[in-house]
């Protein structure tokens, strides 16, 4: 069964509420990194999916706070360059890079992938 998201009076301190020190401060970096590369995106936290989605022109990336570790998601991310090969997955279209410890945290070569994510949309929506 589907879990619906739903969004609203529900924080990030709610959402992380009960996770693991190292965990608060990796999902505080990727959204502060998400912040600085796509200063136009508004950030909205879906309690069904337990996830904080960004939107610009559509949803393009998420942070997944999990029990040890964080992962960053991009809803299009087959069609993203990765030339560092970070990106995880086999799906049509979601790939989504693993944070498990402080070393996985790469703030240049993800902010290309933010970056590029979030352009992609734009380009998108624009040719709708």
């Amino acid at each position: 069964m589907k879990r619906k998201a739903e969004k609203g009076n529900f924080t990030v301190e709610e959402l992380l509420r009960g996770r693991a020190p190292q965990v608060r401060r990796w999902v505080g970096s990727l959204r502060k990194l998400v912040r600085t590369a796509a200063p136009q995106a508004a950030e909205r936290v879906y309690r069904g999916w337990r996830l904080i989605a960004y939107d610009h022109k559509g949803l393009f990336c998420y942070i997944a706070p999990l029990k040890n570790g964080v992962n960053l998601g991009f809803y299009r991310g087959a069609r993203l360059p990765d030339l560092e090969g970070l990106l995880e997955g086999t799906g049509k279209g979601l790939r989504h890079v693993k944070i498990r410890t402080a070393t996985d945290l790469r703030p240049t070569a993800l902010k290309k992938l933010v970056r590029a994510a979030y352009r992609l949309n734009a380009a998108d929506s624009a040719m709708l």
